[in-house]
């Protein structure tokens, strides 16, 4: 059960905290001025965030474990391509069910801290009760797009004393997100806050002697108290508490909310086989949006507080409440919600068949306007919730540039999913693009224009690799939920792309991309396109350009696939490029800006190899020269 725990330890600890000996505090912190931030992986996905007291033991929140041994686990310092560190033991505080939930690592061998991210050191002043205390945490805050971030926070913000051992966020913390004041760690997240306003974010508090006592003797050394703000106005008497299942809060924006309950839809194992859309609720003027995972694969929702479950296709509905298509489910807790009056279960809300998309035109696009603007995502009622936009050229059908959110959420995306049997052909009229991405069809076309049945035979093999695939724009692993992924399966989405680079360096670059959003914590647009045409040379050695479709060159197969990856908080941009073409053979000419790749040491491709896709890195402004489709509002003012 994740459960929203209020420690009461802050209070005495506020009240006449001596100063803190920063000598003996480095095991909390790693080093004096900020705590070390480190992930845990469990079976390869990530897991829970943490921070690294010295350098052997990692520290963080029990119940994100869930009972994981020792061997299930590993710990990494950045994206799923940086360096993972065996677990040898796993030591959870023994009153972890009853509020101290903490577990400390035990780490195969010592960890370099050397390019590890630092809590940034920031330096709380005193203040009384209800005025701000500055504290910096690790996480995701949706409001800033760092993991080395930091908020002004109100101090108690109006929660009644006994559930001191909280802070109103303007945001969301990641639930076990390190915390730290003064520049040391001083707990862990373990509710996240709540917008649009204020949330309330409890946590577990690192100075309760009980918690110093099992990491001193979980870890071999002495620790000292983290500090904590004074405060300078004597408390006020607590009212009197009312029992456990009752007590409430009440939030700065005047809503009341019980807390000590909690309720999470797991995207991983708690969603019924044919899911729903799971969306914030878009009530009172709210984004209709997916509702991200919070913590590792968890959707948690504070008790009180509503989702929105769309079964999205004409026909479709709830099996167990048949006269619905769209509900409104309200946390009650662990994964029991109230709808309609009645409580029930999230594997109890399957729809009567799969969620069903649709892409609609909505305008123009391209750097004249002389494109089709194309919005792919599901209908809600009246509502369209658009999860990518796309850029196609509708007069010769190629897809031009895929657009979508890529956020850190992606860590608990919902893996195993299913591939649809077939892409969607919307807006390909009077044209099959499925026959002709068949092999055989390829083949016939290469002869075509290359006048010769001989080089299309050695082109188009029978091997595995040296073939056109349909590469997607927008990645299906880009995107969360299952319906999501499903999603990307349209026509407009992919284009022609040798698997010897589909399935090498393109594939390693959109890994490497969702790696660096998780390890950064940071929010991003990401927009791929294609540009120029592949050529081979015909049978009188002249290169001739290459289309699935001979007679009109129709769907034709790009030189060049580019990813952007812009973050509109920091207006920083990166532009990655690939060569689709494995007969070519690279030259100076080829690649169109100053190369840049040695500024991104988390790119796990092999940029100089022409089988795999010769790869170059670009500041996005000189690529925008050359390739002009690139959309104007990505304002890149310096590289990522």
């Amino acid at each position: 059960m994740l459960t929203a725990i209020f420690v009461t330890a802050l209070v005495a600890s506020a009240l006449g905290s001596p100063s803190v000996d920063l000598s003996r505090s480095e095991a909390l912190s790693g080093r004096a001025a900020a705590p070390y931030t480190v992930q845990v992986l469990r079976g390869g996905w990530y897991a829970a965030p943490a921070a690294l007291i010295g350098d052997q033991f990692v520290i963080c929140s029990a119940s994100l474990l869930a009972g994981a041994k020792a061997s299930d686990l590993k710990v990494s310092t950045g994206g799923w391509f940086a360096g993972k560190t065996a677990v040898t033991d796993v030591l959870v505080h023994p009153d972890a069910a009853l509020g101290a939930d903490v577990a400390v690592l035990k780490l195969a061998k010592p960890i370099a801290k050397k390019g590890l991210a630092a809590v940034p050191g920031v330096v709380s002043v005193p203040t009384p009760a209800g005025s701000l205390a500055v504290v910096s945490g690790w996480g995701w805050l949706g409001i800033l797009s760092t993991s080395e971030q930091w908020l002004v926070l109100p101090r108690y913000c109006g929660v009644p004393p006994q559930a001191a051992a909280s802070l109103c966020a303007a945001g969301s913390f990641q639930a076990g997100a390190p915390l730290a004041v003064d520049g040391l760690l001083a707990g862990l997240a373990s509710a996240p806050g709540k917008g649009p306003v204020k949330g309330v974010v409890s946590y577990v508090d690192l100075a309760d002697p009980s918690v110093q006592k099992f990491i001193a003797a979980a870890t071999g050394t002495e620790t000292g108290s983290p500090p904590r703000p004074p405060r300078s106005n004597p408390p006020r008497p607590p009212p009197p508490s009312p029992s456990p299942a009752a007590r409430v809060s009440t939030r700065p924006d005047g809503v009341v909310l019980q807390v000590g309950t909690a309720s999470a839809i797991h995207v991983n194992g708690g969603l019924p086989t044919k899911e729903p859309l799971v969306l914030k609720d878009g009530l009172n003027g709210g984004e209709l949006a997916f509702h991200e995972p919070d913590s590792g694969d968890a959707v948690v929702l504070a008790a009180g507080e509503r989702v929105r479950l769309v079964c999205a296709g004409k026909g479709n509905g709830f099996t167990n409440f048949k006269s619905s298509q769209d509900l409104t489910a309200e946390c009650v807790e662990d994964d029991a919600f109230l709808v309609n009056g009645q409580s029930v279960q999230v594997h109890q809300l399957g729809c009567k068949a799969e969620a069903s998309n649709s892409a609609r035109k909505v305008g123009t696009c391209g750097d004249n306007g002389q494109f089709t603007q194309i919005r792919i995502g599901f209908e809600v009622g009246d509502d369209f919730v658009t999860q990518i936009e796309n850029c196609f050229d509708s007069r010769t059908f190629d897809a031009v540039y895929s657009r979508a959110h890529l956020t850190p959420a992606i860590a608990g995306h919902e893996s195993g999913v299913q591939r649809p049997k077939n892409f969607q052909p919307t807006f390909y009229e009077n044209l099959v693009p499925n026959t002709l991405y068949i092999r055989k069809n390829q083949r016939s076309a290469i002869a075509q224009l290359l006048g010769s049945a001989e080089l299309a035979q050695k082109y188009i093999g029978d091997d595995s690799t040296h073939f056109l695939a349909r590469g997607h724009l927008s990645a299906k692993a880009d995107h969360i939920q299952g319906p999501q992924q499903r999603a990307t399966f349209y026509y407009i989405n992919v284009a022609p792309q040798w698997q010897t680079f589909n399935g090498d360096n393109w594939e390693k670059l959109e890994s490497s991309v969702r790696d660096w959003v998780v390890s950064s914590g940071r929010s991003v647009h990401v927009v791929t396109g294609t540009w120029g045409t592949a050529t081979l040379p015909d049978k009188d050695g002249k290169e001739t350009e290459l289309y699935l479709q001979a007679d009109k060159q129709y769907i034709r197969v790009p030189k060049y696939y580019w990813k952007v990856v812009y973050d509109p908080a920091t207006k920083q941009a990166a532009a990655f490029v690939g060569l689709n073409n494995p007969y070519h053979e690279t030259q100076p000419a080829d690649v169109l800006c100053e190369d840049v790749c040695a500024r991104y040491n988390w790119l796990s491709w092999k940029a100089s190899n022409q089988q795999s896709g010769y790869g170059f890195c670009c500041d996005v402004n000189e690529l925008r020269k050359i390739v002009t489709t690139i959309p104007a509002d990505i304002e890149a003012e310096s590289l990522l």
